[in-house]
């Protein structure tokens, strides 16, 4: 599958698998490790990896996805928005990964894994 083809598509849900937990603890906690799908207006839905977006396939269960406290605060509105632009992050030089959306509102949605599976939803000014 081509990421581009995600391009232009309106978002209507994001949802997350499960979460599994790390074994140890690092500074910031316990990591935890799930899957991020987000869900197009036309219901097809795809995993938003580090490295890669992928059709979503799996039978797993998804959790709507809370977002995340500091995007609710502000209002960030990710629903029913246009995806303009996919940023990725060189994996030489990120080894941990880094994959972004970036929306016609100028909210970003972005999947890291620093410390396990991170989504933050955050605003830039472009």
């Amino acid at each position: 599958m081509k990421e581009e083809t995600i391009i232009g598509k309106m978002i209507h849900e994001i949802y997350e698998t499960e979460p599994s937990f790390g074994e140890g603890f690092l500074e910031s906690g316990r990591s935890h490790y799930f899957s991020i799908v987000i869900e197009l207006k036309d219901e097809t839905k795809f995993e938003l990896g580090v490295h890669e977006i992928k059709e979503w396939n799996s039978k797993e269960n998804l959790i709507r996805s809370e977002g995340t406290y500091w995007a609710l605060e502000n209002k960030l509105e990710y629903r029913n928005q246009i995806i303009k632009t996919i940023i990725h992050r060189d994996p030489n030089e990120d080894y941990d990964g880094s994959l972004t959306l970036i929306l016609e509102n100028n909210v970003i949605l972005e999947h890291q894994s620093t410390n396990g599976d991170q989504l933050f939803i955050s605003k830039v000014e472009i």
